[in-house]
This record gives structure tokens, sequence and C-alpha cells, in this order.
């Protein structure tokens, strides 16, 4: 029941998309990746959850309040789908270091 919102290629070649469920909820899949490529040893269950947001600075500042590592700080980037996807983005480490991305479509 899913539809593709965007698809892009790495620089290295891997294939990525995002399905949107169809009530603001996005899953984003990623291809060709070995479990090494992404997770530290210390991870827990699951590498990297993007949960979509009115506002990635602020989704940020909370998790942070909360106990999460910093990671990558609020930053506007352009994503190469087809059509463009602009977003702003943060990134922090969870409890068990797992990555926990905040992103705000800009379009």
């Amino acid at each position: 029941g899913c539809s593709v919102f965007r698809t892009w290629e790495t620089e290295d070649g891997r294939k990525i998309a995002m399905l949107d469920f169809g009530n603001g909820t996005y899953l984003e899949l990623f291809s060709n990746g070995k479990q090494q490529d992404f997770l530290p040893e210390a991870a827990g269950g699951f590498f990297h959850l993007a949960l979509k947001t009115t506002d990635a600075a602020d989704a940020y500042e909370r998790a942070l309040e909360a106990g999460a590592k910093p990671h990558k700080m609020p930053a506007e980037c352009s994503l190469p789908s087809e059509p463009v996807l602009h977003i702003k983005t943060a990134f922090v480490n969870g409890p068990d270091n797992e990555l926990i991305e905040f992103f705000e479509i800009k379009e």
C-alpha cells in the first residue's frame, strides 16, 4: 500500500528509495548495504531511523535534552532524487548508539 515518494543513487552506486505510507510516514530503504558499512559495533537493533518532522532543528534540540548524543547538527541539503527533494536534516545517536535522523521537507 506504499507509494514511492523519491528515489536516488549514492556516489558509490547504492540505490535509496523513500516510501510514503500515505499518512505522513515515510520509510527509507537502502540497497547493497552490509552491516559493517553502517553499524558501529555497539549499535542496537537498527542502525538508522529517519523521522519526518515540521522542525528538524527543534526535534534535534529536544532529542539532546532527552539524553541523545549529537551526531550532525541541523543543515539544509538537496537529495538528488527526481524531482530534487530539498530538506533540513539533523542526526543524533540514541541510547544504543543507533542513528536517528530528523528531516523537514523544504519544498
